[in-house]
């Protein structure tokens, strides 16, 4: 297969190229309409995530040693932490892999683990086998879908879990050809200071994207444009007010915002992820009270549960039945739920029991 032809045979809409400072990126051949196939790609490397480091760092050493040559060189090819003493104390990691290693890779296998490192996704959550044993969870690195590059207003929504061992990409908005094609690596609706914290922590770099610096307005205003054309007698006073800057409020009205034109303006396949990012902020809210208030937590989960069963109905339209994108919301909307029953339940219960 092509290297730029993806699981069912979809040519790459999209090519890898230099991105300036954040290194390599990848931008759009052409036009993409929201909800349209950006990446499906299968896991290369894939780790248990033990609890023992050993028994962790053994287990992605077996994936990397099964790939073919051609395979592994697609691997060291990827971003890592090149310093120095960054790739010393890795070594440590590899004291219990004598047997599938000789010392003459190690270099190569501290290089594997750290592009892991750098580079991984969640693709299987922790689960209890049958006889109630607790399975970890694994990670993987795909090769395509590691040069996506990070931003707190990504223009692509992904999921690495919803089909184990694939990661499945879309866009939120249309892309034009020429721009880069981003994700966000983290939960982008947490305040700006903890999403740079976690960038420095785990990606060590410091995020200059436009909601961090600002907002991107170009599809803020095209929302703007559509609506008053649709809607030329609107008082936009009332249904249009103008942004206000700065701090949590100004990042909710935006985000409500653009759901609220999308609503008037019917954009399916947008208005489906506006939900979600909406559901999302309302989500981050909650986990941010770390369980301190039970009635706000209630209020922020039943605002998330409205924005998901909003986006339900609208995938509906969408897409067909069973559909990933679709169906991997069908099952957040229902833990979202089953958490508003527990706060319910534990709200009943009379205080001291």
């Amino acid at each position: 297969m092509a290297d730029n032809i993806q699981v069912g045979g979809y040519e790459d809409p999209f090519v890898v190229k230099d991105a300036g400072g954040k290194g390599m990126g990848c931008y759009a051949t052409r036009d993409i309409k929201a909800g349209e196939r950006v990446l499906v790609e299968r896991c290369l490397l894939w780790q248990v995530n033990h609890t023992d480091i050993y028994e962790r760092t053994n287990s992605l050493l077996r994936s990397y040693l099964a790939l073919s040559e051609a395979d592994r060189a697609k691997i060291l090819e990827l971003h890592s932490d090149r310093n120095p003493n960054t790739r010393f104390r890795n070594e440590a990691a590899f004291e219990n892999s004598g047997e599938l290693i000789t010392a003459d890779q190690l270099d190569e296998c501290v290089t594997v683990r750290l592009v892991h490192a750098a580079n991984n996704f969640e693709i299987e959550n922790s689960k209890k086998a049958p006889d109630g044993t607790q399975i970890p969870p694994r990670s993987g690195v795909f090769i395509k879908a590691s040069r996506f590059n990070h931003s707190c207003d990504p223009n692509c929504w992904y999921t690495a879990t919803a089909w184990t061992g694939h990661f499945i990409c879309t866009p939120m908005r249309p892309i034009k050809k020429g721009e880069e094609i981003t994700i966000s690596y983290i939960p982008n609706q947490a305040p700006r200071e903890k999403r740079q914290a976690a960038l420095r922590k785990f990606w060590k770099f410091g995020c200059l994207c436009n909601r961090c610096e600002g907002w991107d307005l170009d599809y803020d205003v095209q929302l703007e444009e559509a609506y008053r054309l649709q809607y030329p007698n609107a008082d936009e006073d009332t249904l249009l007010p103008g942004f206000i800057q700065g701090g949590r409020e100004a990042e909710e009205r935006r985000i409500l915002r653009r759901a609220e034109l999308l609503e008037a303006l019917r954009w399916p396949p947008e208005l489906y992820f506006g939900y979600l990012d909406a559901a999302e902020y309302f989500v981050q809210l909650n986990k941010e009270l770390r369980g301190a208030d039970l009635k706000q937590s209630l209020v922020y989960n039943q605002r998330a549960e409205r924005y998901l069963d909003n986006a339900v109905a609208v995938g509906e339209e969408v897409w067909a039945p069973g559909e990933i994108i679709w169906q991997d919301t069908i099952d957040y909307a229902q833990k979202i739920k089953l958490r508003i029953a527990e706060i319910k339940k534990a709200l009943e219960e009379p205080s001291g029991s």
